[in-house]
């Protein structure tokens, strides 16, 4: 099994009350407008750009797109991942205005269980439970953005394999913010704009 992305979740954030995507195989997005495509497509800037600044939502402002994807601290981004140790979970959750409201990125080990989030009455457990819960998988705060790549390849990696469009780039060149800003975009992402490393 390869290893990347295989889940995204979204917990009250942007349009979704709750979403779960599989990315096991092609995955196709369609719908009406104004149903949250564009905003799913999105998220994939949390898991793949290490730093909030380099981040493009269009004219959308940083605080805007704060209020968007982390209203509250009830709202979660989650990306279960299979790495080097197997499965994990990188996720971002939003705070609560009193504590700043800049969401915070966490990570922890084994796959994604909706009953670490969600209780019995389809409700968002409070942050301190949740992090209580997820104490038992190795949980732990990401606090850079060096941490945040790290958790993504191997320190000896100087590479990504973007499976969606079959190139190889530099993490974090221009190439690769310039591939992942035009599929946030839907629009003019072509193979001549990329260079495959040698």
């Amino acid at each position: 099994m390869s290893v990347g992305p295989k889940k995204i979740v979204l917990i009250r954030s942007g349009k979704y009350d709750y979403g779960e995507i599989e990315l096991a195989g092609s995955v196709q997005i369609v719908g009406p407008n104004d149903t949250g495509k564009t905003t799913l497509i999105n998220t994939l800037q949390f898991l793949y750009i290490d730093d909030l600044r380099r981040m493009d939502f269009g004219s959308y402002t940083p605080e805007q797109t704060r209020q968007y994807y982390f209203p509250n601290q009830y709202s979660y981004l989650l990306f279960e991942c299979l790495g080097a140790r197997g499965a994990c979970v990188i996720g971002w959750r939003g705070q609560s205005n009193a504590s700043g409201g800049e969401p915070e990125r966490f990570c922890y080990q084994g796959p994604y269980d909706s009953s670490d989030f969600i209780d019995e009455k389809d409700q968002v457990r409070e942050p301190r439970d949740i992090s209580a819960r997820l104490a038992l998988k190795e949980f732990r705060q990401i606090k850079s953005a060096q941490e945040h790549r790290e958790l993504l390849l191997p320190a000896s990696s100087r590479a990504i394999f973007l499976a969606a469009c079959g190139s190889l780039l530099k993490w974090n060149s221009p190439a690769f913010s310039m591939t992942i800003h035009g599929w946030n975009r839907l629009s003019g992402t072509s193979v001549r704009r990329w260079k495959p490393i040698r």
